[in-house]
């Protein structure tokens, strides 16, 4: 059919938009009505159990507005994923407490040997030149005095962290018992504190031993810088019958410090393997948790966006359909969908006044602009009033923004008619 671009135009009263290009239309919220669909149900398909939300109701983005089915079975996964995870990190807490005593405990071994070696070379150093006898037992003291800082520093260490790991095992006990049982927290809480408070002491007293030491190897220093200056040159002995035994103490000293080095090395093999393995089983137990809470979050129906819900589409207890949950719309901003005859859209540009009328709508109309004009042509799919003109002729959309949305806001899909300013 040919014409000019007003051979489409709807009757009407004369007004500053005839003689301009005129369409039908419907009306609708700003991003078009949502059909809010739900994820699968936790047993296959979808069933509401529970709507949060009611026609009129505003929800903003992610706000929940149904649950679904199977979500109390979820819920109760989820906490038991959460307690299977603070067990876990309860016995990775133990394996890591563990294993901080046992090498504290062979540290201090091994630091005693080694002293035990220093005490033993002195000796055999004081026995093998009697000449040097005063300067000798002066760097013996020395020796056994800084043997004994170091002593005093490791078992400084190996009380800091028996204290510690007793804090963290009281600690983790603690979170493992549930909020619910308050029978239990507050015995395991005042454990905790006990912990913390001996944890303080012990770590005063290392301190003050570790003090001690110090102060002691300092004066053995000053012992044998006093000695040495002192010091007068006698001829060394040749009984090297008196060597034998300190020689044989010294190898004795030195055998036992290695055996114990090696114990040492692989004692932290083994407990780095049961740390390795309790941290496995935390890492397993969190992973089963995050399973948890994606499954729960499976049962949840969240607004995908703000607006306001126009319609309930599935009650508690029926199946989630191609309808969706419910239908939500943005009513900050009304448009209307016009439907432009094709040959009159050269009439029509983004940009242009337009004047929306309806029976439902004021009387003088709602003014707009169009904000946009699809580049494809379809059919059409409403009536029209004019007997003259074919129903399926060729349209196009064109959005059309109102000016003011408060007088369509509840007037969402009603039909109305769209005259464009010439």
């Amino acid at each position: 059919m040919q014409g000019s671009v007003h051979t489409h135009s709807l009757p009407n009263t004369a007004t500053p938009y005839s003689g301009g290009v005129a369409a039908q239309g419907r009306i609708v919220p700003a991003g078009g009505v949502i059909r809010v669909a739900a994820p699968a149900g936790a047993y296959g398909q979808a069933i509401v159990e529970q709507l949060l939300v009611k026609p009129g109701d505003t929800v903003e983005v992610s706000q929940p507005i149904a649950y679904l089915s199977g979500r109390a079975l979820l819920q109760a996964q989820v906490v038991a994923a959460e307690h299977d995870q603070a067990t876990a990190s309860a016995a990775l807490a133990e394996a890591q407490a563990a294993q901080t005593r046992a090498m504290a405990e062979l540290q201090v071994q091994l630091t005693d040997l080694e002293g035990r070696v220093a005490v033993a070379e002195a000796n055999a150093h004081l026995a093998s030149i009697t000449s040097h006898l005063a300067w000798d037992e002066a760097k013996l003291a020395e020796a056994a005095a800084l043997a004994g800082v170091e002593t005093a520093k490791h078992l400084q260490q190996a009380e800091q962290a028996a204290s510690a790991a007793t804090v963290a095992t009281a600690q983790a006990q603690l979170d493992v018992i549930p909020k619910t049982r308050t029978p239990e927290r507050p015995l395991a809480a005042a454990s905790l504190e006990e912990a913390k408070a001996a944890q303080a002491r012990a770590d005063a007293e290392a301190a003050a031993q570790v003090a001690e030491a110090k102060d002691k190897a300092a004066l053995a220093t000053q012992h044998t810088r006093e000695a040495e200056a002192a010091l007068i040159t006698e001829p060394a002995s040749d009984d090297l019958a008196k060597l034998a035994p300190v020689q044989a103490e010294v190898y004795t000293a030195r055998a036992s410090a290695a055996a114990t080095r090696k114990l040492l090395e692989s004692t932290q093999v083994a407990l780095a393997a049961d740390v390795a393995a309790a941290q496995a089983r935390v890492d397993a137990a969190s992973a089963a948790l995050a399973v948890a809470h994606a499954q729960l979050a499976m049962s949840e129906v969240r607004a995908p966006s703000a607006g306001k819900v126009l319609a309930i589409m599935t009650h508690p207890g029926e199946a989630v359909g191609p309808a969706g949950v419910l239908q939500l719309g943005d009513i900050s901003a009304m448009y209307v969908d016009a439907l432009v005859y094709s040959d009159d859209i050269p009439g029509v540009h983004v940009g242009q006044k337009t004047l929306t009328t309806g029976s439902a709508l004021p009387e003088d109309g709602l003014t707009g602009l169009v904000t946009e004009i699809s580049p494809m042509v379809a059919g059409n799919t409403l009536p029209n009033t004019d007997p003259t003109v074919f129903s399926d002729q060729p349209v196009v959309l064109v959005k059309v923004r109102l000016d003011n949305p408060a007088p369509a806001a509840n007037l969402i899909d009603g039909q109305v008619k769209v005259q464009f300013a010439p």
